[in-house]
């Protein structure tokens, strides 16, 4: 709804509107050629890209460009992580956030299980930690935050060290590193 005395969006909306582009969900999927988004907003280091997908249904959308996509999730171990996926398409036309399997193993070591522990599974470099399915969905699913729109939305305010200090941060390039921000200075 629009607040018509200050001619803007009211203050429900914009704060639907911000929690929208926050909170987000992937679906890894082994049947994916890459992993992609329907959110532009959520890559950082963006890149040219002309590069064309068919969906399940048959259809084809191109994707506008390429990023890195950093997401903010909590780890089977109750620790924080941010883990930026490599190479992530922007296809406006698909509507959801799908992690392609076969991706996330050849470029970042990241492993996928579904199995009886259904899971992402970083690198041993980075403790090998799982990041665990939502048991509650009936699709692989794993809830994130998107840490480029926490920034932006934080208005450069946001201090990502802090709201990771004594957790593990996973910040992987092509090969995967974890920085420990659990310093005890």
């Amino acid at each position: 709804p629009r607040d018509a005395a200050r001619g803007g969006d009211s203050r429900a909306a914009v704060v639907a509107r911000d929690l929208q582009r926050l909170l987000f969900v992937a679906h890894p999927d082994s049947g994916c050629t890459g992993s992609m988004t329907d959110d532009r907003s959520r890559l950082v280091n963006i890149r040219p890209c002309n590069e064309s997908f068919s969906s399940a249904t048959g259809s084809v959308a191109y994707a506008r460009c390429i990023g890195d996509l950093p997401a903010l999730t909590r780890a089977s171990s109750g620790k924080l992580v941010v883990v930026v996926f490599t190479n992530v398409r922007w296809v406006p036309e698909f509507k959801y956030t799908l992690l392609s399997v076969r991706q996330l193993w050849h470029e970042q070591h990241i492993d996928t299980t579904f199995r009886d522990e259904s899971a992402l599974i970083l690198p041993p470099s980075c403790g090998s930690l799982r990041i665990e399915f939502d048991a509650r969905r009936e699709l692989p699913t794993v809830p994130f935050v998107s840490v480029a729109n926490l920034l932006r939305l934080g208005g450069g305010r946001v201090d990502l060290p802090r709201l990771l200090s004594r957790q593990s941060a996973f910040v992987p390039t092509r090969a995967a590193t974890v920085v420990d921000a659990a310093r005890d200075d």
